[in-house]
């Protein structure tokens, strides 16, 4: 005789919550846990993934702080917790370091720069960037104080690592912003979730334009291993977060009100000849292949208006060398060079004819 499935547990309560989209739901579980047994690490560090999401970043790091008092030497429960974005009220130097082992340094000065300097005194430090790898003083940061542009972040962002890419999306709304003074559509080259676009749409009120935006992904991973590009053990960690289940239809359900958005599903550059517009003034390439990117920006070139912005997602950094040697090469046939940006982006302006 069969036994009887055990009932889930309140943390696998909580966690199927979270995991069905249910944020304030897996918030309450988590909490009504914690009332009751306030030293459990992984709940506490389950409160903090889920405020994280809701944009409760405060609460959110005081949940991890809490995570790492109640058991400090837990690895596992550290590869957990997303890196934070933002200012750590409440935790000590020491958790810091071990909530941070990639990115110890850019975090502890950024909350040196908040808790140490008086920025009354010292103005210009005031304005500290930290996030994505990228650590900026005596910056205005401009773009964090429009309320389009936050708004656009907030309501697009589904995870932390998108949040902190924000430096990266102001490059994008500025590339297109300058290409709507130009005829032609925009394309987006590796689409994920959706983020990156979904803010360009958003603060280009993309909706009410004349102009149709195109989005091409496999929405299923990376196509193939290429060892040139990657080792195995690099690629087979971007499939795991690019090969998640319903990743196609959260993007398809983003956008299925807006006619003016095309999303062709497949691998570039063969998907290319499902769909594609005949005038381009805005691309951005994020396929994390420089093959796939390199043949794409041949089926593109002529078909880019002069002054067409093109913004190359991974070109500065370490670990995609072989993505810059490829555009570096291409774009030499065309006498041109590529503009790195400390976000890791590179940026190409094609000229007049």
């Amino acid at each position: 005789m069969m036994e009887a499935a055990s009932p889930p547990s309140p943390i696998e309560q909580a966690e199927a919550l979270e995991r069905q989209g249910d944020l304030p739901g897996a918030e309450a579980a988590y909490r009504r846990l914690l009332a009751q047994a306030p030293g459990d690490a992984a709940a506490w560090a389950g409160l903090g993934k889920v405020l994280d999401q809701m944009f409760q970043r405060g609460e959110a790091l005081r949940a991890y702080g809490r995570a790492l008092e109640s058991d400090p030497g837990n690895e596992s429960l550290l590869r957990q917790m997303p890196p934070p974005s933002t200012d750590p009220e409440g935790l000590t130097e020491n958790q810091l370091h071990a909530l941070l082992p990639g990115f110890s340094l850019p975090f502890r000065l950024n909350a040196k720069a908040r808790r140490f300097l008086d920025v009354d005194a010292a103005p210009n430090l005031s304005s500290v960037f930290q996030g994505d790898n990228l650590i900026t003083f005596q910056k205005s940061v401009g773009f964090m104080a429009d309320p389009a542009f936050v708004r656009a972040v907030r309501r697009n962002s589904t995870c932390l690592d998108e949040d902190t890419r924000i430096w990266r999306v102001h490059t994008l709304v500025w590339a297109g912003r300058n290409a709507l003074n130009l005829p032609g559509d925009f394309v987006e080259l590796g689409v994920l979730r959706g983020f990156m676009s979904g803010c360009v749409f958003d603060c280009l009120d993309f909706a009410g334009l004349p102009r149709r935006f195109f989005l091409y992904d496999t929405f299923e991973g990376l196509a193939e291993f290429d060892p040139a590009d990657h080792s195995e053990n690099f690629y087979n960690s971007l499939q795991a977060g690019y090969s998640q289940e319903g990743i196609y239809e959260h993007v398809r359900d983003r956008f299925a009100p807006y006619p003016n958005v095309i999303i062709v599903k497949g691998a570039v550059p063969g998907s290319l000849a499902q769909a594609a517009p005949e005038r381009v003034s805005f691309m951005h390439v994020d396929l994390n292949s420089s093959k796939a990117e390199v043949a794409a920006l041949e089926f593109f070139w002529e078909r880019l208006v002069p002054g067409a912005h093109i913004v190359l997602d991974d070109y500065g950094w370490s670990a995609f060398r072989e993505q810059k040697r490829a555009h570096d090469a291409f774009f030499a046939t065309k006498k041109l060079a590529v503009l790195e940006l400390p976000t890791g982006q590179g940026v190409v302006v094609k000229p007049p004819r």
